[in-house]
């Protein structure tokens, strides 16, 4: 079942929801909540739920993320230099197919990095779907990985402090059990976007 909104565990909020019925007004309101009110987001998420929606939701981050990094590679190119700028440009391209194709399937790959991470140090207390639901919404910063210097900071920002936010107040966890886990799931997924985009430098030199 699709909604907007849903009540919290403790009945004092409401958080937001992707929804298909609403798609441009549901995608803005979390995504601005997520970003700019994370543990109010994470006080107000319900654990169970579709997983449908939130998948849809990180496509269209994984588009919006394509389309500005292809559109706006020109720019660095007379920002950096014509060496740097091709290359930039050569990598926008491909992180415009990369971020459309691969970043669902990221967010499953990370869903089940941090179940694991949870069951470890926390015990059985969540299953895939949760994660899979906090994960899409959790990643929304990296729309704007691509960006040059700001692009670490965001990928850190995702993957590292909204999701040590998230598990903190959705598990109810303390905080030194949350970092534990956060930064156990930080190290394999950074890890792997920087594989990959060491992958599409090389694929875009040889060209």
């Amino acid at each position: 079942m699709s909604r907007n909104a849903v009540t919290s565990s403790d009945g004092d909020h409401i958080s937001p929801e992707f929804s298909l019925s609403n798609p441009a007004g549901s995608f803005w309101s979390v995504f601005s909540s997520v970003l700019g009110s994370p543990k109010r987001f994470f006080l107000g998420f319900e654990q169970e739920g579709e997983v449908r929606e939130p998948l849809v939701y990180a496509a269209i981050v994984g588009f919006i993320g394509a389309l500005l990094s292809f559109a706006l590679s020109p720019v660095f190119r007379l920002m950096f230099g014509t060496g740097t700028g091709d290359e930039v440009y050569g990598l926008g391209a491909l992180e415009a197919l990369g971020f459309v194709v691969v970043f669902p399937l990221f967010v499953l790959f990370a869903a089940g990095v941090f179940l694991l991470a949870i069951t470890i140090f926390v015990g059985p207390v969540a299953d895939f779907r949760q994660l899979i639901r906090m994960c899409a919404y959790a990643f929304s910063g990296l729309a704007f990985a691509w960006i040059p210097f700001v692009g670490a900071f965001l990928v850190t920002y995702s993957l590292l402090v909204l999701m040590l936010i998230g598990i903190r107040y959705v598990y109810r966890t303390t905080f030194l059990t949350a970092l534990v886990v956060s930064v156990t799931g930080f190290v394999p997924l950074a890890t792997v976007l920087i594989a990959l985009r060491g992958l599409a430098f090389q694929i875009t030199s040889s060209l």
